[in-house]
């Protein structure tokens, strides 16, 4: 696994400059270091990842890729100087008053602080649970095989329809029927001719006109034999028959620290800000097995029916997922793990403000800014643990609306 590391580290020292202003207007300036010099880190980049044999030509032949792991994680601080100025005034008349003011000025280098990656909030769970609602089918991007077979099947059972719906209406004498469902379009002498045989013998005139409207019917079995032939194909092609969906779960945290201790020693105290911009995306791919339709009519998940009938079990999961975790209890029965990969990424921005030094307010902002992507493959089927029902309060103002409303039917008010 190649690993890159890009370090920027720079030396910072701790100016200090003390001005003094005497009564009879005159000043005088000094400056040195009233603490070390102190490295700062002000970027840092680590790159990990998988190299693929012959991932060029693979690509170009547009094969399947490998679902490799991978990292990537940065972070930079600003280069910015905080400073504290404490001042001391004497009255000029004071019997030892040579002296009017005395400044004293600390520069605080910020970036000591470096970046902070902050806590994860986001988990992946949400994920998982999209995953799975889009491979059962709520917005499944379905697997060639079993669309087209559903399509050839509708197919069938409609041309069996069209074609029969036709022959009956000619044996009934409704020859203006029996064109419309072929969507042709007859003679007046047609007509004429068929309503003048119908009147001698109808079984003969509604054989003989059938055969004079092949045109009409040969082209829907001709249609119904090319889907059935482009089925028998991708059933042979076990690619087919591989689904793919992807799902994306995101979520934004802020977070206000007062009184945040920027610097232990000497003690630097501020206001800090942080947000937390999160996404989890997943990728799977998978083949239905044979219990897929059984589990269409929730066969193989009985908790998950049963919890769906309970009376307004759906305002319990607005708080705790319950129905999210159960319906994922059948996901090892229905489909087969193929491959797949869940991926992770984190922006984390911190502002640091109103700085206080021994009760000197320090002016200047200081900012730092943490971004890590990760990608790691997926060993399994994506399952939802008991652990997953954790307290989510998920209430918009629909849905407080829709509270009150069932409040009302229940308790009659």
């Amino acid at each position: 696994m190649p690993t890159t590391i890009v370090d920027r580290i720079v030396s910072r020292p701790w100016p200090y400059e003390r001005r003094l202003t005497y009564c009879n207007g005159t000043s005088s300036t000094s400056s040195s270091n009233w603490g070390p010099n102190t490295s700062c880190e002000l970027f840092y980049k680590r790159k990990e990842w998988v190299r693929t044999p012959n991932f060029q030509a693979l690509r170009r032949l547009k094969a399947n890729l490998p679902d490799n792991n991978y990292s990537v994680e940065f972070h930079w601080a600003g280069d910015e100087t905080l400073v504290a100025t404490q001042r001391f005034i004497y009255p000029c008349s004071a019997p030892n008053g040579n002296l009017a003011m005395d400044e004293r000025i600390y520069s605080l280098p910020a970036a000591l602080r470096g970046a902070i990656e902050g806590a994860r909030y986001l988990t992946e769970d949400g994920c998982k649970a999209k995953l799975i609602d889009r491979a059962k089918g709520a917005e499944w991007s379905a697997p060639t095989f079993f669309g087209e077979a559903r399509e050839t099947v509708s197919m069938v059972a409609s041309t069996a329809r069209t074609i029969a719906s036709a022959f009956r209406d000619l044996r009934r004498g409704n020859l203006a029927g029996a064109l419309a469902s072929l969507s042709i379009s007859g003679t007046a002498s047609q007509r004429r001719r068929y309503y003048r045989d119908y009147g001698v013998n109808p079984s003969r005139a509604a054989a003989s006109h059938w055969l004079a409207l092949t045109f009409g019917w040969r082209p829907l079995i001709s249609d119904v034999y090319n889907a059935a032939e482009t089925l028998a194909e991708h059933a042979l092609d076990e690619n087919k028959r591989v689904g793919r969906v992807t799902a994306t779960d995101r979520k934004v945290t802020t977070v206000v620290t007062p009184n945040h201790v920027f610097m232990a020693s000497p003690t630097l105290l501020c206001n800090r800000t942080t947000v937390v911009s999160e996404s989890v995306r997943g990728v799977w791919k998978f083949e239905p097995t044979s219990w897929n339709s059984w589990g269409s009519f929730g066969l193989l998940n009985p908790a998950s029916v049963a919890w769906e009938l309970l009376p307004f079990s759906f305002v319990a999961d607005w708080f705790l997922p319950v129905g999210r975790y159960l319906e994922g209890l059948d996901v090892p029965m229905r489909f087969k793990h193929l491959g797949g990969s869940i991926g992770y990424r984190k922006h984390t921005q911190m502002l640091y403000e109103g700085f206080d030094y021994g009760g000197l307010p320090a002016t200047g902002t200081h900012s730092t800014t943490h971004v890590s992507v990760s990608r790691a493959k997926m060993t399994e089927s994506p399952t939802l643990e008991f652990s997953s029902i954790t307290f989510e309060p998920k209430l918009g103002t629909g849905r407080v609306l829709s509270s009150i409303a069932l409040m009302r039917q229940v308790f009659g008010r």
